[in-house]
This record gives C-alpha cells, sequence and structure tokens, in this order.
C-alpha cells in the first residue's frame, strides 16, 4: 500500500484508527519499555565535533537517524523520536553545523565550525550526515533509515542514493536548496529504496513534479490536507491542525516496511 494511492477521503477513513493509536503513543507508560535518553558526540568528516540525542530502547530495535531543518536543533525531533522508539526503533538526532536552535534546544554543533563559509555551511552538513551514518553502524549491524527535514531531507535523499545500509528515507518538505551542486528532481530514477515524501498544501504541486519520475514502488507520497501547516518535521507536530493526517501515513509507510 503507497500513501500515493491513498487519497484524503480514505486516509480520513482511518481517523478513528489514527486517534486510537496517537492516543495510545501520548498515554503509554514506560512500563513496558524504556527509553534511555543521553546526549553523545562524535566526529563528522572533518572531524568537527557533532552533537546528538541518543534515545535508546532495545538492542535489537533498528535505528532512525534525524536531521533537522537549516534554522535549527536537534530538539527539533524530541517529540517525535520518543513516538519513533514505541514503534520498536532507536534514534539518534543529530545537531548539524548549520541550524541555531529549537525551543529551548541549542544547536551545539554550530559554534564548534569556525572554518566553513557560511554560504557552503548548509552542503558541508553532507559530511555530518555521513559521519552519522557511521556512527550509529558502531551501535549496530543494521540498515538504517534517515529522517530528513526541510534541506536536511535533501541532504538525506542524496547520500541514500550512494549507499546500501540505507533501508528508507523520510523525507519532509525537501526541495532543491543544492543547484548546480546537484539535483533532487535528476535523482529521483535512481532511488531503489522506500521513500517517504510529506509537504503542506502549497508544496505539495512542487513534490509531485520533483519526484515524477521516482518509481512508485518506492513512492510514498503524503497528499496533505487543506490545514496544513508549517513544513519539515512540523508537519507532525501539535501546531499542526492536521499532525494526525501526518502520523497516520508515517504508521503506514512503517508497516509496510515491516511487512517486507
Amino acid at each position: 500500500m503507497f500513501l500515493q494511492k491513498l487519497n484524503r477521503n480514505k486516509l480520513l477513513k482511518f481517523s478513528a484508527l489514527a486517534f486510537i493509536l496517537l492516543t495510545i503513543f501520548s498515554t503509554e507508560t514506560t512500563f513496558s519499555q524504556i527509553v534511555r535518553k543521553s546526549k553523545i558526540e562524535f566526529y563528522s568528516k572533518d572531524s568537527l565535533i557533532l552533537t546528538a540525542d541518543h534515545y535508546f530502547s532495545d538492542k535489537e530495535y533498528p535505528y532512525i537517524l534525524f536531521f533537522h531543518s537549516e534554522n535549527s536543533s536537534r530538539g527539533e525531533f524530541e517529540s517525535i523520536a520518543y513516538r519513533f522508539t514505541k514503534m520498536h526503533y532507536n534514534c539518534l538526532a543529530v545537531d548539524l553545523r548549520t541550524g541555531d536552535k529549537f525551543g529551548y534546544v541549542k544547536n551545539e554543533s554550530v559554534p564548534r565550525d569556525s572554518g566553513s563559509f557560511i554560504d557552503r555551511r548548509l552542503k558541508n552538513g553532507e559530511q555530518d550526515i555521513l559521519a552519522a551514518i557511521e556512527f550509529a553502524q558502531t551501535l549496530t549491524d543494521k540498515n538504517l533509515i534517515l529522517f530528513g527535514s526541510s534541506s536536511s531531507a535533501s541532504l538525506s535523499l542524496k547520500v541514500a542514493t550512494e549507499l546500501t545500509n540505507i533501508d528508507a528515507v523520510m523525507a519532509l518538505s525537501p526541495g532543491e536548496y543544492f543547484k548546480p551542486d546537484f539535483s533532487i528532481q535528476n535523482m529521483a530514477p535512481e532511488f531503489k529504496i522506500p521513500i517517504f515524501i510529506a509537504g503542506n498544501k502549497i508544496e505539495e504541486p512542487y513534490l509531485k513534479d520533483i519526484f515524477f519520475e521516482l518509481k512508485d514502488e518506492y513512492k510514498s507520497l503524503v497528499n496533505p490536507s487543506e490545514n496544513s501547516v508549517g513544513r519539515g518535521a512540523e508537519l507532525l507536530s501539535e501546531e499542526n491542525p492536521a499532525n494526525n493526517e501526518y502520523w497516520m501515513a508515517v504508521l503506514i509507510f512503517i508497516k509496510t516496511l515491516n511487512e517486507n
């Protein structure tokens, strides 16, 4: 089942189930599952020290790696990461070298990067993503899922075309941030793994155009509702009136992955 084949009316049929599942996520106690959150550090490809939040639940669970939007920090994923641990994933939310803060969580990697030109710092985040993947593979021998927000979604997609240890990419509000260095639209035919794509209503036609040549067997494209607000990881936040629909789409995608 692919989300691009589910129109909004069909998704709404799942609304009762989505409500139940999301209620479970929000009320589930830790008696059946202990999640240990810790702050860790590791080196990027150019030896810049990166900070990340590690959400560990079980050594048998695979990992999802979270990469924030261009003006944010690892704090962007705190509530999101906890929900994914309840889906039986460990999580690593990384401070890339570009950003500022999210809520009260400051990006700790940015102040350490004094060598990058500001106009190249966004693109230089690619080496941080590669380093995070290498670090995560010291924690697990399972393949990984990449979850990117905005510009980091585009970088995650690029990286996924070059590696063999990525099982899927979840890309929220990706775009052509890096032309002429590379184009996501040109890469679309190369993807051979499941790709989850989501944006708001304004972004919808743009995303359909970018991923037009991505094969249907790999493409899960969310059809957003009219009242969707925000972009990137904000689509999953409580501030977005349509967040339940996005979370339902996430659940369907994860279920599809686990069935394969």
